[in-house]
C-alpha cells in the first residue's frame, strides 16, 4: 500500500468514528428526552389527579376577594379554626399565588372534604 491510500483509509476511518460517535450521541440524547417527557407526563398526571380529589375549582367572579372566598370554605378541612388569614395562606399556597390579586374569570383550586 502506498502512503496516499494508507491516508485515504485513515480519513475513511476516522470519518466512520466520527459519524458512529454522533449517533450514538443522538441516541442517547433522543433516549434521555423521551424518558424525561414520560416522567414529566406521568408527575403531571398525579398533579391532576390530587388537584381533582382534594380540591375543588373556583371561578372568580367580581367582586370576590381571597378574604370573601376564604369564608365561604367549609371550616371542616381547617379543624374548625377560625383565622381566615391562615385559610387565605393555604389558597395562595395552593395556587402559587404570590398577592391577593385575582382577576375575574380566573379558576383557583379551594380545598374540598
Amino acid at each position: 500500500m502506498n502512503k496516499n491510500t494508507r491516508k485515504k483509509i485513515r480519513d475513511f476511518n476516522l470519518f466512520r468514528f466520527c459519524v458512529s460517535v454522533l449517533i450514538i450521541t443522538i441516541l442517547l440524547v433522543g433516549t434521555g428526552m423521551i424518558g424525561f417527557a414520560v416522567l414529566a407526563d406521568k408527575n403531571t398526571n398525579d398533579d391532576e389527579f390530587i388537584m381533582k380529589n382534594m380540591y375543588q375549582t373556583y371561578c372568580i367572579t367580581r367582586g370576590d376577594t381571597l378574604w370573601s372566598i376564604a369564608k365561604t370554605v367549609n371550616l371542616d378541612v381547617y379543624n374548625n379554626k377560625k383565622d381566615i388569614r391562615k385559610i387565605i395562606n393555604n389558597i395562595k399556597k395552593i395556587n402559587n399565588l404570590h398577592s391577593e390579586n385575582i382577576l375575574i374569570g380566573e379558576i383557583i383550586y379551594l380545598p374540598k372534604i
